[in-house]
């Protein structure tokens, strides 16, 4: 069953036309654990519903 946070999470990928980062999502839901933002993500890239890019090192 989906949490709040992953069904918030995935309406707001739904409504990009762009890629978005980890960044973006943290300062989006700046109230939410960076931590569960990135597990969230982690699932949705095991269940195939996101994909990640590698855009180079992290600054």
């Amino acid at each position: 069953m989906p949490t709040a946070m992953r069904l918030i999470v995935l309406e707001t990928l739904q409504k990009q036309i762009a890629a978005v980062s980890l960044q973006d999502l943290e300062t989006a839901f700046a109230k939410a654990d960076r931590i569960t933002i990135y597990r969230t993500l982690k699932t949705f890239e095991e269940n195939r519903l996101v994909h990640s890019i590698e855009d180079g090192p992290a600054p």
